[in-house]
């Protein structure tokens, strides 16, 4: 004998299976937006690192400890808002209580010269010399285009507030043959 649920039934569990669905799809959203920001690079600040274009997952769970390291890769609000609210990406260069100074083009911490292999060998040059010690809560930032960025050498931009931190680029995943994963 063959029982058959009857056509209102079947509606009513297609319904609540649908309803089911979209309450997990949305709780998955709220919660990879919690941890992850997706952006896309803006800009050639940060070439030849990033090109224009490409998509990252940005994790936000480090801005929750301001556990940032020279070398970081890191998403942010800069220091003077604007109406657009624009992000920018760029690599930390000095942490709080390093004595950075920048001459004649280069970049050192604590009084060595700091090895950068990511901006092929471009200048840093200033206007002026930079020597400064970075106060606690703050970190200094420079693109790896230098010729090209607008970073923590210029006023307008100066020392980045930790809490302006959105998090540390954590995925390259478009394009696919340049996918790669950060720690």
């Amino acid at each position: 004998m063959i029982l058959e649920k009857p056509l209102s039934k079947m509606v009513l569990d297609f319904f609540l299976d649908l309803l089911k669905s979209f309450a997990i799809a949305i709780i998955i959203f709220y919660a990879l937006n919690f941890f992850f920001v997706f952006t896309i690079v803006e800009g050639k600040s940060m070439q030849p690192t990033f090109k224009e274009h490409e998509r990252l997952v940005v994790n936000k769970t480090t801005s929750f400890f301001n556990n940032y390291e020279r070398g970081d890769i890191i998403v942010f609000y800069p220091p003077i808002r604007t109406t657009n609210e624009k992000l920018f990406i760029k690599r930390v260069i000095a942490v709080p209580n390093d004595h950075l100074q920048i001459e004649n083009g280069n970049v050192y911490i604590d009084g060595e010269l700091l090895y950068e292999e990511y901006t092929n060998n471009q200048s840093t040059d200033t206007n002026e010399p930079i020597d400064i010690i970075i106060p606690e809560g703050y970190v200094f930032v420079l693109g790896d285009n230098r010729g090209n960025s607008i970073d923590s050498r210029f006023k307008d931009i100066g020392l980045i507030p930790v809490e302006n931190i959105i998090g540390k680029v954590f995925i390259r995943f478009y394009p696919l043959d340049r996918f790669k994963i950060w720690r």
